[in-house]
């Protein structure tokens, strides 16, 4: 299947299906100026909750961004160029070339950084301005909901069973695939479908990989 892969998961109905994202007031941050931020709590809410929201009330050149991914631990960057931040941009380049973060398709559901051996505890996005085409909605799932959703059988396959996922080139940092299972013994998940070896996976592993992904795309 191709990396839009339209014709058998459409996004915008999935989301016009989906109950609306409701968080518990706590996660809801309404900055006023870049000194009134309480970065001691944001950890805690995050472990607790999976999820904060910033709205910030002034142009700040993504200082405050730079300072909450700070507060939270160490730095990850992306490539071999220790860059942390990551733009999200429309180019009109070679498209064949371009990462997918700066093409004009739709993102299908992923999780960031699943090409990495040690993936991020956190991931921030930042958003300058809203979609001018009334786009840019998100989509988001509850991990627990679909881990308690999973035959065993699935689960046991996606624990125990590494695949191989491909680095894609604009994150290259010495190693072009590496082997891990899509959940771990902690049930953190990594999964980017484009990016794994389908070919190499054996029957109970694409079967597996098949749940697993119906249950993401369904809207409740």
């Amino acid at each position: 299947m191709n990396e839009l892969r339209s014709s058998k998961h459409n996004l915008e109905r999935i989301f016009n299906r989906c109950p609306k994202l409701e968080l518990p007031l706590p996660c809801y941050f309404q900055i006023k100026n870049s000194i009134s931020i309480s970065y001691e709590n944001c950890a805690d809410l995050l472990d607790k909750y999976g999820i904060c929201i910033f709205s910030l009330n002034y142009r700040d050149n993504s200082f405050t961004f730079k300072q909450l991914i700070q507060s939270l631990g160490i730095l990850h960057t992306h490539n071999e160029k220790d860059s942390f931040i990551w733009n999200i941009k429309i180019s009109r380049e070679n498209k064949k070339q371009l990462p997918r973060s700066h093409k004009d398709y739709e993102f299908h559901f992923h999780t960031d950084c699943s090409y990495e051996e040690n993936v991020p505890d956190y991931f921030a996005l930042y958003v300058l301005h809203a979609d001018q085409k009334m786009g840019g909605n998100n989509l988001i799932v509850d991990s627990k909901i679909l881990l308690n959703s999973l035959s065993k059988e699935t689960l046991k396959v996606l624990q125990n069973f590494p695949v191989t996922i491909k680095v894609p080139h604009e994150f290259f940092k010495g190693k072009s695939c590496i082997q891990a299972c899509i959940i771990d013994a902690n049930c953190n998940i990594r999964f980017r479908r484009e990016i794994i070896d389908l070919d190499s996976l054996t029957f109970k592993q694409l079967k597996a990989i098949e749940e697993l992904e119906n249950l993401i795309y369904f809207p409740q």
